[in-house]
């Protein structure tokens, strides 16, 4: 549903429609959203690595639509998404490295205690998803026809140093994984006992889902390569 909310913001931009004007708000309901699924599966007892990997993934596609459509309209620079796109094919990739060698705990991929809170506490979701939904807003807010213009150019000097804030968080949010499978997972790594293999609890092969993860990444960099390159 987000990713449809999102489709139809950026629909509402390229057309030029008049209802472009509350696209913002389109944007801000998908990130919310993003933000409920997690807790909503864990209460009954429903996430999965298969669950997670999707959540990645309408992510990954969220970005980069929005990405695609504010690079076309010049408002975003380009260190922002390459330094956001390094980060996440380095991440993602050490996400397959994990999925093939069953480093899975509780659906999500293990990473070393003392690091788990900067990838998967609530405040480490919410400050993340929350930078990305103002960011996002804010360029959609100042690219529609709503809101005048006293209201646009203080926005506008604010987008900057939300970019700034949302790359952080993504780096941040990145160390984990980077400190955890550094060396690519050899068996003194980490311990095996504090781990938890999906295989033939969620019926499906723990590999492929990196697989898809790291096509999607793929196919999300050729995307906004695209649209920058115009």
């Amino acid at each position: 549903m987000r990713v449809a909310f999102v489709l139809i913001a950026v629909t509402q931009h390229v057309t030029r429609a008049p209802a472009a004007s509350y696209s913002w708000l389109l944007i801000l309901c998908a990130f919310a959203l993003d933000g409920l699924d997690g807790p909503i599966a864990r209460r009954y007892k429903c996430n999965s690595t298969l669950g997670s990997v999707v959540d990645v993934i309408g992510d990954r596609i969220i970005e980069a639509v929005l990405l695609a459509l504010f690079i076309t309209c010049g408002n975003v620079p380009a260190w922002l998404w390459i330094t956001l796109y390094v980060r996440i094919i380095a991440t993602d990739t050490l996400r397959l490295v994990a999925y093939r060698s069953g480093y899975i705990d509780d659906g999500h991929v293990w990473v070393l205690p003392h690091l788990h809170s900067l990838l998967f506490s609530r405040w480490s979701r919410f400050s993340y998803g929350a930078m990305k939904a103002a960011y996002f807003g804010a360029l959609s807010w100042i690219a529609s026809s709503g809101g005048g213009a006293d209201v646009r150019v203080p926005l506008a000097s604010a987008v900057p140093y939300l970019g700034v804030g949302v790359v952080g968080m993504s780096l941040l949010r990145g160390l984990p994984l980077l400190l955890t499978y550094r060396f690519w997972i050899t068996p003194h790594a980490c311990s095996r006992s504090v781990m938890q293999s999906t295989r033939g609890r969620t019926g499906i092969e723990r590999e492929p889902l990196g697989v898809w993860l790291v096509a999607c990444d793929a196919c999300c960099v050729a995307l906004v390569t695209a649209c920058c390159m115009r």
